[in-house]
């Protein structure tokens, strides 16, 4: 879904690592950018283009997507990471 939305708004994809085996989830997904003036043009894409992008990626608008992805998140519980105190 992230991919379709990214894609139809003129972004490119994002990468996803995925798992050969166990759960059925992403491992995880990295977007790139040239530099932070790439990133700043997300602001410039049309409130229109970017809703009909998220509706034809499955969310029921644009401002719903992030909501989502962090629904997603607020379930994982094994980083491997450090505990950052």
């Amino acid at each position: 879904m992230e991919n379709v939305f990214n894609v139809a708004r003129g972004r490119p994809a994002t990468l996803i690592f995925t798992h050969e085996q166990g759960a059925a989830w992403d491992v995880i997904t990295l977007d790139a950018w040239r530099d932070w003036r790439q990133y700043g043009e997300l602001q410039m894409i049309p409130a229109d283009t970017s809703d009909a992008a998220a509706k034809k990626a499955g969310f029921a608008n644009a401002d719903a997507v992030g909501v989502y992805m962090r629904s997603l998140i607020s379930t994982h519980h094994d980083t491997l990471g450090p505990l950052v105190k």
